[in-house]
């Protein structure tokens, strides 16, 4: 069973909101976009989920709209370029959670791990860097955050 697996039955079982994949096509107009190459699990996610949300949590992915300037949330390329833009966010991030505009969950893109992930950081809107770096890739972040929250449930 693959980690894919693994968190589609943990989307079940939380009764997740799943906006659908998009297109390989859309992948590649997203990372040009970013000017960044997204790790094997984020683009695995985008392909097969696009986005979702769980537990009152949006995770920004892609949506239909390729217009990346005039999207909105939760597509993370127009999030991204808009913190870029309001507060100079390094070019190698790509936000995929918001917590309440204090903290935002991103993929440091300028990183590769053993496996060709990079990890998930943690950048601190307060004080404008990243305040943290997690020993995880985007899917291992995933399937943590799900088992987690189904755990307490």
């Amino acid at each position: 069973m693959t980690r894919n697996d693994d968190i589609e039955q943990l989307l079940k079982q939380a009764d997740a909101c799943i906006a659908g994949g998009q297109s390989d096509e859309m992948i590649a107009a997203a990372e040009d976009r970013l000017g960044v190459t997204f790790p094997a699990s984020f683009r695995a996610y985008l392909s097969q989920w696009g986005n979702l949300s769980f537990n009152g949590y949006e995770y920004y992915g892609l949506t239909p709209n390729a217009d990346f300037d005039h999207s909105g949330i939760p597509n993370c390329v127009w999030f991204t370029l808009r913190k870029r833009e309001q507060i100079g966010l390094p070019a190698s991030l790509v936000i995929f959670r918001n917590e309440n505009d204090e903290e935002y969950f991103c993929l440091d893109t300028s990183q590769t791990r053993g496996d060709n992930e990079c990890p998930v950081v943690i950048w601190d809107n307060m004080v404008g860097e990243i305040a943290q770096t997690l020993n995880a890739s985007f899917s291992e972040f995933l399937q943590a955050e799900l088992t987690e929250w189904l755990d307490e449930m």
